[in-house]
């Protein structure tokens, strides 16, 4: 069997890294303990290397303009690096909320040597922040009453075109409700800005760490002003001197076994970020002519590596698109065909009596239900259907004994599939036809289960709690693709309009997983959406910026007029 990728690089860059460095004076001195410097972190924490750059030189951040002192609120400075394999600062960024810190003399966080980041033993280039805090004298960690004190930030990053207009980065103020264990648990933008700036700015405040206010000695909740840091990405092919990333490995991507029987080609567009160590991340499939081919799509480009862009001669962040095409060369095993029988049975219809045998155009595999493939259920499920002269699926029944709740995920598959007609004397006509199913819980039959499915099922079972409710995470996951469900053949026949309460797990990857249904008007209807919401993508959820599981119930709804 010839399997058969043909990746074709479409270089869409959208999201660099390029930072300028920025020239600080030394003004008069406050004491350095209003001063907090936090730990190094990753700027993108998807696919981290193992080891974090240290400094090899401790920094000492320089105190503050004493006209700080008396401020309302805190501030804060980001300090962003890009850093090469042998740990040289070849890209810097300095960001300040206030307008006395950007003239402060913090040479010694600037010039703190570094050692390189690692992955397995083997230095790498990254990029990484630290942010230097000042608090305010009303913010003081002595005494009986106190404002909320910011213990930790996060800046907003805001797409390269996001719609404000300002090509730099922008502090924007919003006030921030922090309870009495200093989590923040609302934030109310106090500025008028495009939703992707106020959504950005909002979801970044959310993340704010503060020990709590005080009265009386005993914490409180208080409502406090705090700025926030958006930074735009920048497109480092604006530059002149810009250097686009170079493949150096590209495995391709594996023919999804359970499409073997469809002999469907098609192609995925792939969306994703070079980082500056060469790496791929945020991987997702944009556009896609079948939902099976995402999954092997992603995979693949999950595991090329590349030589990263460079702007100045200096590695940079790049996001680029590559269609995958798909096709299969060579099958050991023909796909799914239609013979014409000798002789048609007598109790057949006449008009069931095609010359032309029904083709196979549109084809979703089966979805496993959720409980079967935790209990490890397995068989063999045959159905029989009847193809209109439209090409639809207007029924299905199974034949022979087999489990019942694989037989209905077998019939809501068959009810969505399409077929070019059959015909006679060159109309088309009805058709009566079969086709097998095989339920194996490796995934080497017809109906698909992957390695997310076995440890979803795995995590479902002996540890539920991993897995995000949709209130937890950073935004609600943005749909990609969300086919709505074929109506069964009941309903189409009587019309009106069928119900269901899907339960399913949107990986950090952003597949749609494990569907099941909570409760449904008819078990057809939820089936039926079952099989739609399987096919789903979502951008990847995720919770103080990591990709997650998370669990979410979403009703669907089907009409017939």
């Amino acid at each position: 069997m010839g399997l058969v990728t043909n990746p074709m690089l479409t270089l869409r860059p959208f999201l660099g890294s390029v930072v300028a460095f920025v020239v600080l004076a030394a003004p008069p001195l406050v004491r350095a303990q209003d001063l907090t410097v936090t730990p190094i972190e990753w700027l993108e924490p998807n696919d981290a290397p193992d080891t974090l750059p240290h400094f090899l030189r401790n920094p000492q951040p320089s105190s503050v303009p004493e006209g700080l002192r008396e401020a309302d609120g805190p501030a804060y400075i980001e300090y962003r690096w890009t850093l090469d394999d042998d740990g040289t600062h070849v890209g810097i960024g300095t960001f300040a909320t206030h307008p006395l810190l950007r003239d402060v003399n913090n040479e010694r966080v600037n010039g703190g040597v570094l050692s390189p980041a690692r992955r397995n033993g083997k230095a790498v280039a990254s990029e990484v922040r630290l942010y230097v805090i000042f608090n305010p004298k009303a913010a003081s960690k002595r005494g009986s009453e106190a404002i909320p004190r910011l213990l930790r930030v996060v800046s907003a990053e805001l797409p390269a075109t996001h719609s404000s207009g300002n090509p730099g980065p922008q502090v924007l103020t919003v006030e921030v409700d922090v309870d009495e264990t200093g989590k923040v648990t609302r934030v109310y933008p106090k500025f008028e800005a495009p939703p992707d700036v106020t959504n950005a700015a909002r979801l970044a405040a959310r993340r704010f760490q503060f020990a709590p206010a005080r009265h009386d000695g005993e914490p409180t909740a208080a409502r406090i002003e705090v700025p926030v840091i958006l930074v735009p990405g920048r497109d480092p092919t604006a530059s002149r001197n810009y250097t686009p990333p170079k493949a150096i490995k590209q495995s391709r991507a594996q023919y999804p076994f359970d499409l073997l029987r469809s002999g469907f080609g098609g192609e995925v567009l792939v969306q994703f970020e070079v980082t500056v160590e060469g790496r791929t991340r945020n991987v997702y499939a944009l556009r896609s002519q079948h939902p099976s081919f995402d999954e092997a799509a992603v995979d693949a480009v999950e595991q090329w590596r590349f030589k990263p862009a460079t702007v100045d001669g200096k590695p940079v962040n790049t996001r680029m698109r590559v269609t995958m095409m798909f096709s299969v060369e060579g099958l050991d095993t023909k796909p799914w065909t239609i013979e014409r029988p000798k002789k048609f049975s007598d109790q057949l219809p006449v008009a069931f009596h095609w010359e032309t045998a029904p083709e196979l155009i549109g084809y979703n595999p089966p979805v496993y239900p959720r409980q079967a493939l935790a209990e490890k259920k397995e068989g063999t499920v045959n159905i029989a259907f009847v193809i209109d002269p439209f090409g639809n699926v207007i029924e299905a029944t199974g034949v022979g004994d087999s489990d019942p709740e694989l037989q209905a995920a077998a019939i809501a598959a068959v009810t969505s599939f399409t077929f070019k007609p059959a015909s006679q004397k060159g109309d088309s006509c009805f058709a009566m036809v079969a086709m097998e199913f095989r339920f194996n819980t490796s995934g080497r039959g017809e109906v698909p289960v992957s390695r997310d499915d076995r440890r979803l099922v795995k995590i479902l079972a002996e540890s539920p709690s991993e897995l995000v409710d949709l209130g937890q995470l950073d935004a609600p996951p943005k749909p990609i693709a969300r086919k709505p469900p074929q109506a069964p053949p009941e309903l189409r026949k009587t019309g009106g309009k069928g119900e269901a309460m899907i339960e399913f797990i949107i990986d950090r990857k952003g597949f749609a997983r494990l569907p099941k249904v909570i409760e449904a008007t008819s078990p057809e209807m939820g089936y039926a959406a079952c099989q739609a919401v399987a096919t789903w993508r979502f951008e990847a959820p995720r919770r103080d910026e990591q990709p997650v599981d998370a669990l979410v119930r979403i009703p669907v709804v089907i009409s017939i007029n």
